[in-house]
């Protein structure tokens, strides 16, 4: 009777595992269809490019980055760096 039900619990895992499968291609391909087509639809009728790897223009900063004034060390700063 043990054999029985393990060789059952089998099958259905095999079963559970190809409906899985189907399902996930299923889904994937409704997301694709009908979010990531539309939208690059849309990005290449209005000219947006979301990876634009060009360099940035000349009046606009490679980096935004401030570099901060470097202060003296002490042990005050040590207990409260913040």
């Amino acid at each position: 009777m043990r054999e029985r039900l393990k060789r059952l619990w089998r099958a259905w895992k095999r079963v559970g595992l190809a409906v899985v499968a189907l399902q996930n291609r299923i889904l994937v391909g409704l997301v694709f269809v009908l979010g990531v087509g539309p939208t690059a639809l849309w990005a290449r009728i209005v000219g947006r490019r979301f990876l634009d790897r060009a360099p940035p223009p000349e009046d606009v900063p490679a980096s935004h980055w401030i570099p901060l004034e470097p202060r003296p060390a002490s042990m005050d700063e040590a207990q409260r760096p913040f």
